[in-house]
């Protein structure tokens, strides 16, 4: 792929830079449908590969798939990620208990597990205040003691 790079014109439309990009062959009909993608949402090709640049940057940038450092240094983004976790857990314990209402055994087993991810998720609930999580600890309350 050949692509060359120079200041674009006219700069009054926004445009910062004039690219020429050659496509192999094996892309001959992505061409064509992002062709007709752009006339049928009235955009110039230009500006669709731009879009399409701008989504896979955000998407990929920095280092993804992989999460950023910021999820491992403790960020807001961690949190969230690790709070998901919990709630698909505590969920999944949750729905069991539901399906084997009476188990005693069955129930006192999975009371444990439910009660930790209860403290973790309220914990990080102090942080992202999500009513979803709310309502899946109260769930779990009851469930566990009472």
């Amino acid at each position: 792929m050949s692509i060359n790079t120079r200041y674009g014109r006219p700069k009054k439309l926004g445009m910062i830079r004039q690219t020429t990009i050659s496509l192999y062959e094996k892309y001959r009909e992505t061409y064509k449908l992002a062709s007709e993608l752009a006339n049928r949402e009235r955009i110039s090709f230009s500006e669709l590969v731009s879009i399409s640049l701008a989504e896979k940057v955000e998407r990929s940038y920095p280092g993804n798939p992989a999460p950023p450092l910021e999820s491992y240094m403790g960020g807001s983004r961690a949190k969230t990620l690790e709070a998901k976790g919990i709630f698909k857990s505590l969920s999944e314990n949750i729905s069991k208990i539901k399906l084997h209402i009476g188990s005693e055994g069955f129930r006192e087993r999975l009371k444990e597990p439910i009660a930790k991810d209860m403290v973790k998720l309220a914990k990080l609930n102090r942080v992202l205040r999500e009513a979803e999580y709310d309502e899946i600890i109260d769930e779990g309350d009851k469930l566990v003691y009472g």
